[in-house]
């Protein structure tokens, strides 16, 4: 397998994401994989522009409640989710302002019990509510820390 991130991935812009707008399936959905085949394609959504720019993107694609794959990845203009490639998904992209793995689960109850997967609604709900340090975030030309980034420190709560 390559080394470049670039490679053997689909990416979806907004526009062709309206087109081909359909329901997520449930986790618990019983399914037939075997009649799906893997055409070795990887999801990949790409939003650039300025910080509002970004944000008013992420939030229609988001408020859809689609896939958002298992990365996301913050650049310079440029906020991509995707989903998990070979190897570590940290330090591939040079100028990334942040970059993780998005975690599994909602686990945003009192016991520490899973509320339900970490899945668009909640990250959503995270950039909603951290609107301010989000687009900071998005127009930071350096690597952000959690520590001076309020949505960075909600985020890890998950």
């Amino acid at each position: 397998m390559s080394d470049n991130p670039d490679e053997n991935r689909k990416v979806l812009s907004l526009d062709e994401h309206r087109a081909k707008r359909r329901p997520v399936k449930a986790v618990d959905e019983d399914t037939d994989d075997d009649d799906v085949e893997d055409d070795g394609e990887r999801f990949v959504a790409t939003f650039q522009g300025d910080p509002d720019d970004i944000f008013d993107q992420v939030v229609e694609f988001l408020s859809g409640d689609p896939e958002i794959g298992d990365v996301i990845a913050v650049r310079p203009q440029l906020l991509i989710l995707e989903d998990e490639g070979d190897g570590d998904v940290h330090g591939r992209y040079d100028d990334a302002v942040w970059e993780e793995t998005l975690p599994m689960w909602d686990v945003d109850g009192d016991d520490g019990e899973p509320l339900g997967p970490f899945d668009a609604s909640v990250l959503l709900e995270l950039i909603r509510t951290h609107a301010d340090d989000f687009k900071a975030m998005l127009g930071s030309k350096e690597p952000v820390q959690n520590d001076d980034n309020a949505f960075l420190t909600a985020f890890y709560q998950y």
